[in-house]
């Protein structure tokens, strides 16, 4: 049984951020024994599936791309997505204040300005990238 790319990116991308969150909540606080609270992890589970919103509907609209370069670029699209929400989670963990939490609900409802355009752009052109010069 192989794994789909999409199922391996999407997977890939949450477990990179909860691993972020939990590596940099233990840095800040200078206490790595949390990395060995399952509570912790857990806890971790929720601003990942928040910064992770977007990287899954670009992987759910590449199932249903008709062409294979829109739906290779949505899946490179939401794995440029994971890690550059991986920064940012690591920005807001490290160098946050008490109302950062705020930042994991924001972020995403801010990167819609980002992706939805980015989206269609890739759904655009993808079918263009599988079109030779004479296909026109």
């Amino acid at each position: 049984m192989a794994i789909s790319t999409r199922k391996l990116v999407g997977f890939a991308g949450v477990a990179v951020l909860v691993v972020t969150v939990q590596v940099a909540a233990s840095f800040r606080r200078g206490d790595w024994s949390e990395m060995l609270d399952p509570e912790g992890w857990l806890w971790a589970l929720m601003p990942a599936a928040f910064m992770a919103v977007w990287g899954w509907i670009a992987l759910l609209i590449s199932r249903q791309s008709d062409t294979k370069g829109a739906s290779s670029g949505l899946v490179g699209l939401a794995a440029l997505y994971f890690a550059i929400m991986a920064w940012f989670t690591a920005d807001i963990i490290l160098n946050g204040n008490s109302t950062s939490g705020i930042a994991f609900l924001l972020i995403p409802i801010f990167a819609t300005v980002v992706m939805l355009p980015l989206i269609v752009l890739v759904i655009w052109l993808g079918p263009k990238v599988n079109e030779g010069p004479n296909d026109r």
